[in-house]
């Protein structure tokens, strides 16, 4: 957790309602400053504690402007602290432009009931659902968990795709790669 910052969007963007693309441009902006100090590869959190109405149009503004910027291109967006009427918003959003997110709560410098929501390719999925199970697994042990018949590569490259989607961080031990969400406690599914 050390490595993620918490931003806060509703009081860096001062203002409680984040509607249209206007306002998803006025959060965009507002974070910009923290967005050129983020850690590459690290998820970004954002916390919506102060933002009592969120518009769709405003959301997909901001995580587009966000996966576009250079510092996040690989990184995952936890959105913590949601309403219900704004997570509600949030999974629309996430249907709509075919990209999950991860939905958190945050007090006490701490992260919890993190659940990533949103489509995933079923197969993508199911990979990511034995890499939660296993805690830590390369491409090899996924596929011996599944007990699916198929080549390791094609487990390989799901791990990768969830890689590059910032859901899964890589550590490398010689030649092998394994694999782990990128947050403690992750849920997909359940």
């Amino acid at each position: 957790m050390n490595e993620m910052k918490i931003l806060d969007v509703g009081t860096l963007a001062a203002r409680p309602i984040l509607t249209g693309v206007s306002g998803g441009e006025r959060a965009l902006t507002c974070l910009a400053d923290e967005l050129v100090k983020h850690v590459p590869e690290t998820p970004v959190v954002l916390d919506f504690h102060a933002v009592e109405v969120l518009g769709g149009s405003a959301l997909r503004h901001l995580l587009q402007g966000i996966r576009r910027h250079p510092q996040c291109e690989r990184a995952a967006v936890v959105l913590v602290n949601l309403s219900e009427a704004n997570k509600e918003e949030a999974d629309l959003v996430a249907e709509a432009v075919r990209t999950p997110y991860i939905s958190a709560k945050y007090s006490a410098d701490e992260l919890s009931h993190t659940e990533l929501r949103g489509p995933l390719d079923p197969k993508v999925a199911r990979t990511l659902q034995l890499v939660i199970q296993a805690g830590e697994a390369d491409a090899q042990t996924v596929s011996q968990l599944s007990n699916e018949p198929g080549v390791v590569t094609a487990w390989n490259n799901r791990l990768v795709t969830l890689q590059s989607m910032g859901l899964l961080r890589e550590r490398k031990a010689g030649k092998r790669k394994f694999y782990s969400p990128v947050i403690g406690g992750l849920a997909y599914g359940s």
